[in-house]
């Protein structure tokens, strides 16, 4: 039945009292407190295409498995996409499930996060935003306004545009803007 019991002994020391107390039966249960860093809710997301941590993830808008509420999710396909929504989740600290039976995926909404990252729009800095690049699922740093998933916490400055490694990014998804074009 899953249920883990343990015997514990008590020592009072308030009021000079040392007297010992037995217990028996206590039920040992999980706590809310977890060791992950985000926030992760599961979508419906095909097997076949093989999602994996790190990767920047978009709503779908084609295929819909029984019993999901919204189409499978799939990884971002161009720069600045506008579906983009979050990260697949590499251990979240909590996770929103509706526990249906369908295939889906962990997806970290909102916290700290390793993304997967190309520095194709110039190298990544702690601070700046992140958005979907031209390689799908794959990050990198918005240089204008548009869709991002949140900002990066470590800086990553390869010089190999097509070289793929990861940050750690702050999840935050919303429309970037960016204010240089107000000067």
């Amino acid at each position: 039945d899953g249920e883990k019991w343990a015997r514990v002994w008590l020592l009072n020391n308030d009021n000079g009292d040392t007297a010992a107390h037995k217990v028996d039966g206590v039920l040992v249960l999980p706590t809310n407190i977890t060791s992950g860093l985000d926030l992760a809710e599961t979508y419906p997301s095909n097997p076949a295409d093989n999602l994996v941590a790190g990767e920047i993830v978009a709503f779908g808008t084609g295929e819909k498995q029984d019993h999901a509420d919204v189409s499978n999710i799939s990884r971002s396909t161009t720069e600045y996409d506008s579906k983009a929504f979050g990260v697949v989740a590499t251990q979240p600290g909590l996770v929103l499930d509706d526990e249906h039976g369908y295939d889906k995926v962990k997806v970290a909404l909102k916290g700290r996060v390793p993304v997967l990252v190309t520095t194709e729009n110039g190298p990544i800095k702690v601070g700046d935003p992140i958005t979907a690049s031209s390689k799908p699922g794959i990050g990198m740093k918005a240089t204008r306004s548009g869709r991002i998933v949140g900002y990066a916490m470590t800086e990553w400055t390869s010089t190999d545009p097509n070289e793929i490694d990861q940050v750690t990014v702050f999840v935050n998804p919303e429309t970037y803007v960016d204010l240089s074009i107000l000067t």
